[in-house]
Parts: C-alpha cells; structure tokens; sequence
C-alpha cells in the first residue's frame, strides 16, 4: 500500500475525485461563456432589428405604411389585421413640394418638359406610382382628386394645371448674368421688358406660368449652359421661398418721366441710365435714376442729362417748371 501511494505520488496521479473536479470546472466554465456569447448575438440582433425597423418606418411613414404593408402580405402573414394600410396623419388629397420626400426628388421627376409649352403638365401615372402604390391601389384614398376629375368614372379627365399655388416659389434671376456673353438676348432688356403698360410710362415685368413664355426662348428643353449644366428644369430658376413682384412703380414716374419718351427714338439705351449690379436681391439689381434736376448730388439723376447741353435747351420751353412737373400736388415754389 505506501509502495503504490509512493508510486502514484511519483507519477503525478491522485485520486479519481480530486482529477475530475478541474475538469468539470472548465466544462461548466466553457458553457457559461459559450451561453454568455449567444446571449449577447441575440440582444445585437433585436437592437439591430429595432433600428431597421425604425428606420423603414421613418421612411416610410410619409408613404402611408412599412414595406410589408404596401405589399399587403409578407411570407402569407397579413399585416393588415393588425395596422392600417395609410397613415391617418396625412392628406392625400393634396400635393405637397416642401414634404421630405419630395423635396428629395428632382424636379424633373415629375415636371419632364417635351416641349416649349409655357404651362407644365402632371405627371404620368409612372411617377407617382415609384413611391405611392399602396395608395394607387386603395380605393379609399382620395390621391387621384390631385389630378383628377370625376374620378369614379372609367377614364376621368385631368384638371387644368393650376396657376396659382398655396406653396411659395422663388424666382432667382441674374440681370448682369443676363447681360453678359451668350445669355444676353438678341434684343437686350427689350427681350423681356419690351411691353409698355401705364400709357408707355412704365415697362412690364414678366411674372407668373406666362413669363416663362419669354424664358422658353433661350431655355428650351434641351439647353444647356456654356460651362454644359443643364438650364432647362424648374430647380435652375425656382425654389420654395417667399416672393415677392418687383414694383412696376417707381418715384421717377411720380415727377412726368415715361419711358415711351427716353427709348431708341431719343437714341437711348436701358444702360444710359440703368447700372446692374451682380449678387444683389431681385428689386435692387437694377438701378434707377434719382428725380432730381435742379439740387442733384452725385450718381445718375435727370440733371445728367437735362443739363442745358443735351436738353432744356432752345426754345422748348423747358423754364416752365409744370413743362415736368404736371402732378396736381406739385406747387411753385416762392
């Protein structure tokens, strides 16, 4: 017996119980990690679950549903049981540019011009079914009202496309770009501003869908720039600001001027008297001369001209001072 304990002693050996006992240690010790590990694959794969489900939802809540509920059914589980197939909070029956999703979109997603027509058109069914199909294929949803009259008949005619908005659209316009290079008009200034309105006093500015009969001119469908960008889709001139009509009044009009009387006639041009000036905002690009002609002081006035040399000079009675002034508030001064 003390020789085989002395051998077992030797050998490194011990009992069966005290040799098992490490080895069942490392045994739970292995399967706690292992359960550890897949515990924490799990709670990744919820949390990453949660967030593209979150995700898909964001972006498609404005759309009226998840994925699956514009699909109506996914893997044979019907998620309409359980959630409505559009989103009570928005109205389909208005067209909304500033909505996230449509800002997002060019503008010639829907807006593709195929001629020189000053009015645009709607869309084609194909642009608007890229995003709202669920819509297109519910009944219930009054989305075809946007373009659409009657729309229970078979083939229900379009509206006429609207010329006026609820929606702000900006108008940028660059008078010097206009005036410079290939992008100035044949005609110049008179290329737009050639109409006179108030008895030839005033010159017209183009505004509303009728302008871009004079932008059609030089922005047709398949313009380009000089550098080669496109000039031709409503984003190259619009945006969603506030705007605001340039004044077709000015003070000068006030004190007698008119244009029908200071044009080619007299062998003036715009430039003589108006200075444009780049970067400015839309009603201060353009300069205009000051009224004044007997205490001027510096810059382009009527003195500029009326100055004894080129006018008020001969006999054309220009010392009568209601020869300028006709307004029935003006008074002679003592």
């Amino acid at each position: 017996m003390k020789f085989a304990a002395c051998q077992r002693k030797r050998s490194g050996s011990t009992s069966p119980g005290i040799r098992e006992t490490p080895t069942r240690f490392l045994q739970v010790f292995h399967y706690c990690l292992l359960a550890a590990c897949l515990i924490a694959i799990c709670s990744l794969l919820i949390v990453g679950g949660s967030s593209l489900t979150l995700t898909s939802a964001a972006r498609n809540a404005e759309m009226g549903g998840t994925e699956a509920t514009r699909t109506g059914r996914l893997n044979g589980f019907s998620w309409e049981t359980f959630k409505p197939l559009q989103n009570p909070s928005l109205d389909y029956s208005r067209f909304i540019h500033r909505s996230q999703r449509h800002a997002s979109i060019a503008c010639t997603s829907c807006h593709a011009r195929s001629d020189n027509s000053a009015t645009p058109r709607f869309p084609g069914h194909k642009a608007c079914t890229d995003c709202h199909l669920s819509q297109f294929t519910t009944p219930a949803v009054p989305m075809c009202v946007i373009c659409h009259t009657d729309v229970n008949s078979g083939n229900p005619p379009l509206k006429g496309f609207p010329t006026k908005f609820n929606e702000s659209f900006n108008v940028r316009f660059d008078h010097a770009q206009h005036n410079t290079g290939a992008a100035r008009p044949e005609s110049g200034c008179l290329a737009c501003h050639g109409r006179p309105i108030s008895r030839g006093v005033a010159l017209s500015i183009p505004t509303s869908i009728s302008a871009h009969n004079q932008c059609y001119t030089c922005h047709t469908p398949s313009s380009k720039s000089s550098a080669g960008r496109e000039i031709a889709s409503c984003g190259v001139c619009h945006d969603q600001r506030s705007y605001a009509r340039t004044s077709t009044s000015a003070r000068s009009y006030r004190f007698a001027f008119n244009h029908a009387k200071h044009g080619p006639r007299q062998r003036l041009q715009c430039v003589q008297c108006h200075t444009l000036t780049a970067g400015l905002p839309q009603s201060r690009q353009v300069s205009s001369p000051a009224p004044a002609e007997h205490f001027a002081r510096g810059g382009m006035n009527c003195g500029s001209c009326h100055n004894g040399n080129r006018s008020f000079g001969g006999d054309l009675a220009f010392g009568d001072c209601k020869r300028c002034h006709t307004g029935t508030t003006f008074r002679m001064p003592m």
